[in-house]
């Protein structure tokens, strides 16, 4: 549908076009985006796009990897800019992600508001269930006119609509940056225990062995995810510095679209069990990106995180 297409049904539902003059209440607290402005907050561009695209799609949650296409369209960014944006969103609503009075993070599915939405035209969305095909008609016009207006067709309806799709991960070997022995022993050594943390996660399938993925080529991968229906794919890279510590980089890809979804970096040293603790924290943090939901672990988005 295009722009005029969708200006003409808003017109006729009387739901105004978001604009200069376009702003609703949530839970009861004004959200102006023409100026950037939350109960009264100012916060920057993209926090009030994000919020936008909440509010066009509630009830429904929506996938942070759907938020990262809609908000920043041709531009490879890591989930952390979506949790940013939440963060903002709560610190001027003054909410409580333990206890969300306005945004919910919804495990595997991504997020969504939970407040009542009123529409300029006196149009109630209401958060309950039982309204759900009103709130459904009023969320599909705002979003396409949202859609149209940011300059990006919305891709992830299907995703919100349908029930969520069974999450497989294949986890590439990691490159060990060096040559000798103990540099190739202790990236597989981290490989290892983080495929048998990942495996162990109840949302997650893991697909392919260390083995058979070593013989994937770049040519060969592509027909892999398709026949394997693959969902997300880890790379990794090693690095032993100043003799007693591993660094580890990390990045996370939609297999299908060949996005972004997230990336991490670690440095711990090499005493103890320190493969599992590194395991723990990585398992942690891409779980918590493949189920669209924020981390347990508040150091995964820092470029080094030491513990």
């Amino acid at each position: 549908m295009g722009s005029q297409a969708v200006a003409d049904v808003l017109e006729r539902s009387g739901q105004k076009i978001p604009g200069t003059e376009w702003s609703f209440r949530l839970g009861g607290k004004p959200i102006q985006p023409d100026a950037n402005l939350i109960d009264g907050h100012r916060v920057d561009g993209k926090t009030i796009d994000v919020l936008l695209t909440l509010a066009a799609a509630a009830p429904h949650p929506v996938p942070a990897t759907v938020l990262m296409n809609k908000v920043w369209p041709n531009v490879v960014v890591g989930d952390n800019v979506v949790h940013q944006a939440m963060t903002n969103i709560r610190k001027a609503l003054k909410d409580d992600v333990r206890k969300p009075l306005f945004v919910e993070t919804v495990p595997r599915k991504g997020y969504r508001l939970v407040a009542d939405i009123e529409w300029p035209d006196d149009t109630v969305v209401v958060a309950e269930p039982q309204h759900r095909s009103r709130k459904l008609a009023y969320a599909m016009i705002a979003f396409l006119a949202i859609g149209s207006l940011l300059g990006a067709a919305y891709v992830g309806v299907p995703s919100i609509l349908n029930q969520p799709i069974e999450l497989k991960l294949t986890v590439m070997p990691f490159v060990p940056v060096g040559v000798n022995q103990q540099q190739r022993y202790v990236s597989q050594s981290i490989y290892d225990e983080v495929v048998a943390n990942l495996s162990n996660r109840d949302t997650i399938t893991l697909v392919g062995s260390r083995a058979s993925l070593a013989e994937i080529t770049d040519e060969k991968l592509p027909l892999m995810i398709k026949r394997l229906g693959i969902t997300h794919i880890l790379e990794g890279s090693t690095r032993i510095v100043d003799g007693d510590k591993v660094r580890i980089n990390l990045r996370l890809l939609n297999a299908e679209q060949e996005t972004h979804v997230w990336s991490g970096s670690y440095e711990l040293a090499t005493r103890g069990n320190f493969e599992r603790t590194l395991a723990d924290r990585v398992g942690n943090a891409v779980a918590a990106a493949m189920e669209g939901r924020e981390s347990d672990d508040i150091d995964a988005y820092d470029p080094f995180a030491r513990p």
